[in-house]
């Protein structure tokens, strides 16, 4: 079997994701792709493959044809060979060797007599007496002074690693949960028509689960919160002098991150940034993938709603206006301020005809494609 230690596997990782990163954003640089649902599908792919062991091989894999074959190791751990057991007669020329004839006959004896001395235990029994006069001394042991324990690099290496990402892990859910925290103990407010409209563009959207609305008299939102019961928060700040047609657009941003499973991705890169935190292209991959699937979601709104790119972009500048007071809820995706550039207004304005209310089936059939290539990582075994 092979042995390959966990630092090699490490390295294998490290340098795959890392070719894969820059090759995707010298491919989206160069190329300048206009269709974000590509694009999205594309820094998935690098996405996965940060959280994709290289411990299997394929024959479409592209890792797996650059990197040197391995030999096939014996596995040395085999249980040693039972030993052979011999006959009295078959061992004897093996101790004595080739003097068996120089041996003189010896007969047989048929009866063999065995004498007991009665008088036994009364020969022992001075000795006894001269070690109960003479008693043994006890031994008396040195304690060894044991050598401090030192640590070797790897060693401290991966005690660093832990503590790190369990610190990332613990403070991502201790800032969840006061969030959560905050949402509960703030008010909620009731808005029949908001909810009517909620129900109408979960239907015409085709969502096939049940979402409910959280209207909180906090500054957390808008945002979209469980992944098994989805929820959408809004802020009151949000509905003040502002109609339903001007506050469709959000919600249906909000619907369309629950259809496209954004949550689902948000948490493969918290998983990523745990493992890989010291990797500084996971922190670039979560940007550039967080940035296009806001793209996408965007082209997706203007497809099913049919509405003006100015009427948009002008919801999304107030929302903008209201970023010094409105907070973020971490992890999870939503219509943030601090996401809302002027780069993406741009692209909003310029969006016309044309957009794709869902990703085309040859984006997938590219997305499959690339990862049989990219994903498999092992080296072959020859």
């Amino acid at each position: 079997m092979i042995d390959v230690s966990p630092f090699a596997l490490v390295w294998q990782q490290f340098w795959q994701c890392s070719v894969l990163v820059l090759s995707v954003w010298l491919i989206c640089r160069l190329g300048r792709f206009r269709r974000s649902h590509l694009t999205c599908l594309l820094w998935l792919i690098v996405l996965l493959k940060f959280i994709t062991p290289p411990v299997w091989s394929s024959h479409t894999g592209l890792f797996c044809w650059i990197q040197t074959e391995l030999p096939a190791e014996v596995s040395t751990d085999l249980p040693p060979p039972e030993p052979e057991l011999l006959t009295q007669s078959e061992s004897l020329p093996l101790l004595i060797g080739d003097d068996m004839g120089k041996l003189s006959d010896v007969e047989a004896i048929a009866d063999f007599k065995v004498t007991i001395h009665e008088n036994e235990t009364a020969r022992q029994a001075p000795a006894s007496v001269e070690s109960a006069v003479n008693p043994v001394k006890p031994v008396v042991t040195e304690k060894i002074a044991q050598p401090p324990v030192r640590y070797s690099l790897k060693e401290i290496g991966v005690l660093i690693w832990m503590i790190v990402g369990i610190l990332i892990a613990t403070v991502m859910l201790v800032r969840y949960l006061r969030c959560w925290h905050i949402l509960r103990s703030a008010g909620e407010e009731m808005h029949p028509e908001l909810n009517r409209l909620l129900a109408r563009l979960s239907v015409d959207l085709k969502l096939k689960r049940s979402v409910q609305l959280l209207i909180t008299t906090s500054r957390m939102g808008p945002a979209v919160i469980g992944l098994l019961r989805p929820t959408i928060i809004l802020p009151s700040a949000i509905l003040e002098g502002r109609s339903l047609a001007e506050l469709e657009p959000v919600l249906a941003h909000e619907l369309i991150h629950i259809r496209r499973g954004d949550l689902w991705i948000g948490l493969l890169q918290l998983l990523a940034s745990v493992v890989w935190w010291f990797h500084p292209l996971v922190w670039f991959t979560g940007r550039r993938l967080k940035f296009e699937i806001e793209q996408c979601c965007d082209e997706e709104v203007l497809a099913e709603l049919n509405c003006d790119p100015r009427q948009y972009a002008s919801c999304l500048l107030e929302i903008l206006e209201l970023k010094q007071t409105l907070k973020t809820v971490p992890v999870v995706p939503g219509v943030r301020p601090v996401e809302i550039t002027s780069k993406r207004l741009e692209r909003i304005m310029r969006l016309g005809q044309g957009c794709q209310k869902r990703t085309p089936w040859w984006c997938w059939m590219i997305f499959v494609t690339l990862a049989a290539v990219v994903l498999p990582g092992a080296a072959f075994v020859v």
